[in-house]
This record gives C-alpha cells, structure tokens and sequence, in this order.
C-alpha cells in the first residue's frame, strides 16, 4: 500500500505540475521537447506503476482468501515491488512518451496531426 500510495502521489505530481505548467505556459513539443517528455515519460512510469501495485494487491488478497497468504510474507512482497519498479522503468525508457499537445490539452500516443495518426 505504501508504495502504491507513493506512485499515485509521484503521479499526481508528475501529472498535475508538470503537465499543468506545460499547459498554462503554453508549450508545445518543438520549442521544449525534453520537458515534453520529462512530463510524457514521467507519467507513463507512475501510470504503468500504479497499475501493477493495484494487480499486485488483487493476486495478494486472492492469495489471503484462498489461505495462501504465506506467499507474500517475508521477502517475497519486496521482490514483487522490485520487480514493478525495473518493469515500470523499462517501460519508461523503451516506450515513447506522451507528448502534451496544447491544441486538445490531454496526453495522448496520438499526435493528432492529420497524416500522422498512429492507425497509418
């Protein structure tokens, strides 16, 4: 739970200053790109983070209902968060981020710039 609660308060950070200031100073991704992706690359570590701690806790209380919660004693439950860590850090580094694009105001994978959509 602590760790979940620390991505969704990076996150939320991540998400709401940095993507705020973007907003509000109105950038865009070619005068300041790596601030684009600081906040795009940022996001999808907390988002991608977030997402196996809240699975993580799910497969943790089958396992207690079940009577199998001897699983998650020990080190076995710092291993896991390890393991979501080093995953959500590959993810960050080896999937393109999400640039803010100031014409929609939302983070997306799709520039939305006609002739460049990610379907084509």
């Amino acid at each position: 739970m602590l760790a979940l609660a620390i991505s969704d308060i990076g996150g939320l950070s991540c998400l709401g200053s940095g993507f705020g200031y973007a907003m509000v100073r109105g950038m865009v991704f070619c005068p300041n790109p790596s601030l684009a992706w600081a906040v795009g690359c940022g996001e999808l570590f907390f988002w991608v983070t977030s997402s196996s701690y809240c699975m993580l806790l799910v497969v943790n209380k089958i396992c207690e209902i079940a009577e199998g919660g001897w699983i998650f004693q020990g080190r076995t439950g710092s291993l896991c968060i390890g393991i979501i860590v080093i995953y959500g850090t590959l993810e960050m580094l080896f999937t393109a981020g999400t640039p803010c694009p100031l014409a929609h105001m939302v983070a997306s994978f799709d520039p939305f710039i006609p002739g460049h959509s990610s379907e084509e």
